[in-house]
């Protein structure tokens, strides 16, 4: 009974942890940038994050979630789960960047163009570690969260501040955005990291699995 308090306690420590660091690291970008970006760029770059969150609405289309909650999940049925992300990601993604010109033209923003043209390719990237975070979250393993977490959120931080210094203006926040997708894809396909299956009988087991369709 007290070992499951301890767990219980030291997950939802993991759980905050992650959330405040990766929210601190978040702040202090919005702080600096706040001084390198102009109002105009921000909220050119606004208007493609706003795109691309309704498009990523779609792309998930509930799979995170049925990993999480599948009684008897197998290989067999994770790698299905990752040809169906793949599937629906890179439909979206080819429709919306084969529709950046028209978008910026219903802006009236030229620069919309190029800032879809990269975010969108994080649907051709973010599949490849789609499975990690409800993988881990399945097997309860806040510790695997907190270190994906705080490394896509340090990633995407340190390009975005490097690019913005370096005057590559609103890019600098499309950029940072695939960079944190390159990473937590990375770090999601990497050999041997670990994640956890729930057999049907609803006791957890460790594996060391890599994702594959």
């Amino acid at each position: 009974m007290n070992a499951n308090k301890g767990n219980v306690s030291r997950s939802l420590f993991l759980s905050f942890l992650q959330r405040y660091l990766v929210g601190g690291l978040q702040f202090i970008s919005v702080v600096v940038l706040a001084r390198l970006l102009t109002p105009e760029e921000i909220g050119i770059y606004t208007i493609g994050a706003a795109l691309m969150s309704i498009a990523q609405m779609f792309r998930d289309f509930g799979v995170g979630q049925y990993l999480v909650q599948e009684k008897s999940l197998s290989k067999e049925k994770v790698a299905n789960a990752f040809g169906l992300t793949i599937l629906l990601a890179w439909s979206i993604g080819l429709l919306v960047f084969f529709g950046a010109e028209t978008i910026a033209r219903y802006y009236n923003e030229p620069l919309l163009s190029a800032v879809i043209h990269v975010t969108a390719f994080n649907f051709f990237v973010i599949p490849f570690g789609s499975m990690t975070t409800p993988l881990l979250k399945r097997g309860m393993a806040f510790g695997g969260l907190l270190k994906l977490g705080v490394a896509v959120a340090l990633a995407s931080t340190t390009t975005v501040l490097v690019l913005a210094f370096l005057g590559y203006g609103v890019m600098s926040l499309a950029w940072a955005s695939l960079c944190g997708s390159v990473v937590g894809a990375v770090l999601g396909r990497r050999r041997g990291f670990p994640t956890a299956f729930r057999g049907s009988n609803g006791a957890g087991r460790r594996c060391r699995c890599r994702h594959s369709a």
